[in-house]
């Protein structure tokens, strides 16, 4: 089973969102720094083994100024479980 955690305690500025998924997640070097492009390479570029979980943390702590991002995100990861079958948790 393989593991990935997005820790948005870490997360201050759409920069640093962007430089955490960088991070924490399988996403080719030209990844563009944008919720598309992270849909982009999430569902056509890499392949996830089966029993992938994806956990996210701190959702409910977002700064204000985050939210609509986050809210893409959101989007973005749910989206790849419904057509992926990647397991999503939010804590």
């Amino acid at each position: 089973m393989t593991t990935y955690t997005i820790d948005l305690d870490r997360v201050h500025s759409l920069y640093e969102l962007h430089d955490h998924l960088e991070e924490v997640l399988p996403l080719p070097d030209y990844y563009g720094r944008n919720m598309d492009a992270l849909w982009d390479s999430l569902h056509h570029w890499f392949e996830f083994p089966d029993q992938t979980t994806i956990e996210v943390l701190g959702m409910d702590r977002v700064s204000k100024d985050l939210e609509i991002p986050i809210s893409r995100l959101k989007g973005v990861l749910d989206d790849l479980h419904t057509r992926d079958g990647v397991h999503v948790v939010y804590r």
